[in-house]
């Protein structure tokens, strides 16, 4: 087994599903999910299992409830620091990711590029 899946060998087996690691999770600064219609696995089995992994920022674009959560730090099998971005706000990854990443939230949201839904 490798170091990337020894971890998961205890967990869930959607856990499992969801994180099928080519590289150990500890080369990766930060995981970015877009909910569809798994939304909780996103905001609870992926939650734990990155956290447990050692992932330092798990980011994740909530489109049920139009936002955007920020997790960082993690500590066990959760995160220390949860921040909560809606619409009309800008957002600023921690700097644990090792860039500066500065992104309106409406863009995260909408994926189309230019914030106003219209595609285009």
């Amino acid at each position: 087994m490798t170091r990337g899946a020894k971890w998961l060998a205890g967990s869930d087996r959607t856990a499992r599903r969801c994180v099928a690691w080519t590289r150990p999770p500890d080369v990766f600064r930060m995981v970015l999910e877009v909910t569809s219609t798994n939304w909780s696995n996103d905001m609870v089995i992926k939650v734990e299992t990155y956290a447990r992994a050692g992932i330092p920022v798990y980011t994740v674009v909530d489109r049920k409830h139009d936002r955007v959560l920020v997790y960082a730090d993690p500590d066990g099998d959760d995160y220390r620091t949860c921040s909560t971005y809606k619409r009309g706000m800008s957002m600023a990854f921690p700097a644990s990711i090792g860039v500066s990443l500065d992104l309106p939230v409406d863009r995260l949201l909408d994926g189309d590029g230019d914030g106003d839904g219209d595609g285009g």
